[in-house]
């Protein structure tokens, strides 16, 4: 039986929560969202950098009591997944100069930082509904 444990956190000041959902036995099979306020967009740059501070100090501290060859593959299993992320809007029945099945090797900036678990980033303005149904 499929098991999906959801959990949702809207106060940085309960970070150290997040250690509750994010385990080190379940981290291969983890992702994380971050789901920022749009309707006041001037704050999602800071809010993103403030949770992603967060984000990365509790996943570091669960990654560091992984063995080095577990750690490893989680930072790989991210770093493949990005290596074999094909543009859905690219024709790729022609093969470029650039095709290669062994390419390791990112652009500059590509991954500045890998966290170790797959992260989504979702940028919603759920007070819209809530004022036409007020309205």
């Amino acid at each position: 039986m499929a098991h999906i444990g959801t959990w949702s956190l809207n106060d940085l000041n309960l970070k150290d929560l997040i250690k509750i959902a994010v385990k080190p036995q379940t981290l291969q099979k983890t992702v994380v969202a971050i789901v920022l306020d749009l309707s006041r967009p001037w704050t999602i740059k800071s809010s993103l950098e403030q949770w992603l501070s967060a984000l990365e100090g509790q996943l570091l501290e669960q990654i560091n009591q992984l063995a080095p060859e577990t750690r490893n593959e989680l930072y790989g299993a991210i770093k493949q997944h990005i290596l074999a992320y094909e543009d859905p809007s690219v024709d790729h029945s022609a093969p470029t100069p650039m095709d290669t099945s062994t390419n390791e090797f990112m652009e500059e900036g590509v991954l500045s930082k890998n966290l170790g678990v797959p992260l989504v980033i979702v940028v919603a303005k759920a007070d819209f509904w809530l004022e036409r149904m007020c309205a």
